[in-house]
């Protein structure tokens, strides 16, 4: 079966974790490429579920960008079952796009 590549946006604002997609059993996201812009000075994480840490902080500044594209290889996965959260230091404006697909159990 292929895999369909999927879009959506990011509207982050609160301070703590923002699901950015949501879970589905039997199922991991894998992440191709993402977009952000942010507001003010904030530190961002990318979470599978909400306990764990897939990057590390990164740091970003007022009107800050940042931009991944990992085509054909993927960036990260998440564990099975659970969301891609999108963890802010701070409440801030953070707003994107994120190119995923949900990739069933035992599929590479």
């Amino acid at each position: 079966r292929e895999l369909q590549l999927k879009q959506v946006d990011i509207n982050a604002t609160a301070m703590g974790d923002n699901t950015v997609v949501s879970g589905v059993a039997g199922h991991r996201i894998r992440v191709y490429g993402f977009g952000l812009t942010t507001s003010s000075v904030v530190l961002i994480s990318w979470k599978s579920g909400a306990a764990t840490t897939l990057i590390q902080p990164m740091s970003f500044i007022a009107s800050g960008q940042f931009a991944i594209n990992m085509f054909p290889g993927h960036w990260v996965t998440t564990n099975s079952g659970q969301s891609l959260v999108l963890n802010l230091s701070a409440a801030a404006d953070v707003r994107g796009s994120l190119w995923y697909v949900e990739l069933p159990e035992g599929a590479f």
